[in-house]
């Protein structure tokens, strides 16, 4: 459940940034840092 929410407070909060990442030339990078931010986001909260 935390782990929703936060891919969903994430979603809301990164959703222009996404779209914006899809047509950037650094497309994989950015996927690869959102990942990361996801990952460090879901064990700060999960603990």
């Amino acid at each position: 459940m935390v782990l929703k929410g936060v891919w969903s407070h994430f979603a809301l909060c990164q959703k222009d940034t996404f779209f914006k990442a899809m047509i950037n030339r650094h497309f994989k990078h950015k996927v690869t840092y959102t990942h990361a931010y996801l990952i460090h986001l879901g064990y700060t909260h999960l603990g």
